[in-house]
């Protein structure tokens, strides 16, 4: 019986694998739903974060709100200091995007998510007594 576990549960992660990934970008100030979102071409499932940001801020098909929300990303990141959030966990660009994936289903189409968002972080402020 515990061979037919392995090899279920070897199916069942077969088909995770083969699922889609929609990935999704946005700064902490812009709803989800003006997000960049784009189904992920299959050679970048294996990649990194940083591969899948770069795909998503210039590809060549972003309307023009995706390119004021690409636009905001990029200032962002070029900030001194900045986080990464994937999924609500803190990432970094380096990471793999496999350690991230969520499985989400809508209606009945399965796919893997990758929600990242991206806000600069101030430095000092005011200190009051």
């Amino acid at each position: 019986m515990e061979v037919k576990d392995t090899q279920t549960k070897s199916l069942e992660e077969k088909t995770v694998e083969r699922l889609p990934v929609i990935a999704s970008i946005k700064t902490g100030l812009i709803s989800k739903d003006d997000a960049i979102m784009s189904k992920l071409p299959l050679d970048y499932t294996t990649g990194t974060i940083k591969d899948t940001v770069d795909y998503l801020l210039r590809k060549k098909s972003l309307t023009d709100d995706e390119i004021l929300v690409a636009t905001s990303v990029d200032k962002e990141m070029k900030s001194r200091n900045y986080v990464l959030i994937v999924n609500g966990r803190n990432a970094s660009l380096n990471d793999q995007i496999s350690n991230y994936l969520v499985q989400r289903q809508e209606g009945n189409r399965q796919y893997q998510a990758l929600d990242m968002e991206v806000s600069g972080v101030q430095e000092g402020g005011i200190y009051l007594h």
